[in-house]
C-alpha cells in the first residue's frame, strides 16, 4: 500500500490523520502485515485496509487510504 504522496506504508509508521491528530500505523491488513498488539487472528476478518492507533481518537479502521492520512516519518527504532 502506499500514501496518496506514493511513500510506501509501512508498520509503525508515524502518521497525521487530520489537523493536530497523529497515530501509529498497527496494521496494513491486504499485506498481512500486523503488530504484536493487533495480530492478524484478531483483525484479518477486515480483509482491506490500515488500522491506525491514535492517541486522540483510539483505534482507526481505513478501508482505503485517503488524503487525509499524512506520511510524518518510519519508526527508527526497528
Amino acid at each position: 500500500m502506499k500514501y496518496y504522496t506514493r511513500e510506501s506504508i509501512e508498520l509503525e509508521d508515524y502518521v497525521e490523520l487530520s489537523s493536530n491528530v497523529f497515530g501509529i500505523v498497527v496494521a496494513i491488513i491486504q499485506e498481512s502485515k500486523y503488530s504484536k498488539l493487533y495480530p492478524k487472528e484478531e483483525w484479518d476478518y477486515l480483509e482491506y485496509g490500515l488500522l491506525v492507533l491514535s492517541d486522540q481518537a483510539g483505534l482507526i479502521h481505513y478501508p482505503q487510504v485517503t488524503e487525509e492520512i499524512t506520511f510524518v516519518n518510519h519508526n527508527q527504532d526497528k
